[in-house]
């Protein structure tokens, strides 16, 4: 009876220490971006935006990011712009394609200064495309902010038209709170 105590109790310090370096619990997630728009910075964001993360500290390569967009939500804080924004089949169109997707394809398992590589398959307008970006992990007791901004260029999406006015080059940037 002893040594099956004990044996229960090795078993459930084993997948307490297993569990505790994994981070699921998603908190605070927020997309937001920046282009230049008529010699303007516009800067927006995604006000409905969800994700599923399972971070494994001790094998970072087997950890998933997920996450989706609606993007009806868009936010410029103009609601002409945001409507035009939504609306128009040569922008995002959200009738036809209501949600835009992030999936993380490959998880870098070395981490240079707080950063991992992380390839992703971005699914903008039924448009997929591969991107990689440093996605940084700051660790703050028991939680963990995670933060990824890139660049990508909004006509691989079919997002807008050409034009001298708006630049094609959009800055993305994504961040996340993750509990344990």
């Amino acid at each position: 009876m002893k040594t099956c105590s004990i044996a229960l109790c090795c078993l459930l310090f084993l997948t307490f220490t297993v569990s505790a370096q994994l981070w699921t619990n998603v908190q605070n997630v927020a997309v937001s971006f920046k282009i230049k728009n008529a010699g303007m910075t516009v800067n927006g964001k995604f006000k409905d935006v969800s994700a599923a993360v399972s971070l494994d500290e001790k094998h970072v390569e087997h950890s998933t990011f997920n996450g989706v967009i609606q993007a009806r939500s868009v936010n410029t804080e103009n609601s002409m712009r945001d409507a035009h924004l939504r609306d128009k089949e040569e922008f995002f169109n959200v009738t036809r394609f209501p949600t835009m997707t992030m999936k993380a394809l490959k998880v870098g398992s070395n981490q240079v200064g707080g950063s991992y590589k992380v390839e992703w398959l971005v699914s903008i307008k039924g448009i997929s495309k591969k991107v990689t970006t440093d996605v940084f992990v700051n660790k703050n007791g028991n939680s963990i902010a995670i933060l990824t901004a890139f660049q990508l260029n909004r006509l691989d999406w079919k997002v807008g038209g050409n034009g001298i006015l708006m630049s094609d080059k959009v800055m993305v940037t994504v961040s996340a709170n993750l509990l344990p």
